[in-house]
């Protein structure tokens, strides 16, 4: 079921404080951090340049980017296990949340219309969707086949990676395969020897309402008008992805900026990066003074 809040075709203001997604205490327990977790903006040190966008795999790039810039209570770095283990709909409002310290608490993004096929910008407030995943989603959910009842865990960044890992390799898990490793108690062979059907065809609507109530921020959509032609709509946004998109333009204006100064004072990165942006933008705006000049 993709979650679909109303939101007009412009922008809103958000004045809520901008917040990490709520982490189960357990799982903060097991790697020892304090709670709660702190984010830095994106695209200001040396280890920036580092993360590489073009990795094929992106839960490991989404895991790159969440170590890089999130320190818990204490300010400590964190383990990326710990990143490993977060829900997926978790991974995507930790990238949001980086993407807000950019953009700021309210996301503007860009949709086509299914009617017009004119785009159209939808604002969605960062705090929103923050309480969307924290009203609806579950730790596991119980999905009903004609023989028994099973109970799914919701998946994690390390599922994914492992899913895609093995499709990279020529060898991508069938549903049934996924399915088993979501199990929260893998079924013994005496008590129920065939514990998944070969034909998981009639219960595919029953499994992704599931996982979709598990994982809020997957497939998402949102509920919008059209200000070109008038009809609703509810166009299916990738929230991640747009995110990992915005993040890249940030790092790639961080290594215009890099390149420029580099040119002009031959500093190295280092020194470059070690100046606070304020600085590093008063040289750029003496450099294009003396272009124009």
């Amino acid at each position: 079921m993709s979650r679909n809040p109303q939101s007009p075709a412009s922008p809103s203001q958000s004045s809520s404080p901008l917040l990490f997604p709520a982490i189960p205490a357990p799982l903060a327990a097991a790697f020892g951090v304090s709670l709660p977790l702190r984010c830095r903006r994106y695209g200001q040190q040396l280890e920036d340049l580092e993360i590489d966008f073009q990795q094929p795999l992106r839960p490991q790039l989404e895991t790159e980017l969440l170590t890089a810039c999130t320190r818990d209570a204490q300010g400590h770095s964190l383990d990326p296990e710990f990143f490993w283990r977060w829900g997926v709909s978790d991974r995507t409002a930790g990238l949001l949340s980086l993407v807000a310290l950019e953009l700021g608490p309210t996301l503007a993004l860009t949709v086509t219309c299914p009617s017009c096929q004119q785009v159209m910008e939808v604002a969605i407030a960062l705090d929103a969707l923050h309480q969307l995943q924290s009203e609806t989603a579950q730790d596991v959910a119980t999905v009903s086949l004609p023989q028994q009842d099973l109970q799914v865990r919701r998946p994690t960044g390390r599922d994914q990676l492992t899913w895609l890992t093995q499709a990279a390799q020529g060898d991508p898990p069938d549903l049934q395969t996924m399915l088993h490793s979501l199990l929260v108690v893998q079924p013994s062979e005496e008590s129920l020897p065939n514990s998944l059907p070969e034909d998981l065809t009639p219960v595919l609507p029953a499994l992704n309402q599931a996982l979709d109530d598990l994982d809020p921020l997957v497939n998402f959509s949102l509920a919008v008008t059209c200000p070109h032609c008038g009809q609703p709509s509810q166009p299916d946004i990738d929230l991640g992805a747009w995110a990992l998109r915005v993040l890249q333009r940030v790092q790639q204006r961080l290594i215009e900026t890099v390149h420029r100064l580099a040119c002009r004072y031959h500093w190295t990165e280092v020194e470059i990066l070690a100046l606070p942006e304020w600085r590093r933008d008063r040289y750029l705006a003496l450099i294009d003074r003396e272009v124009l000049a």
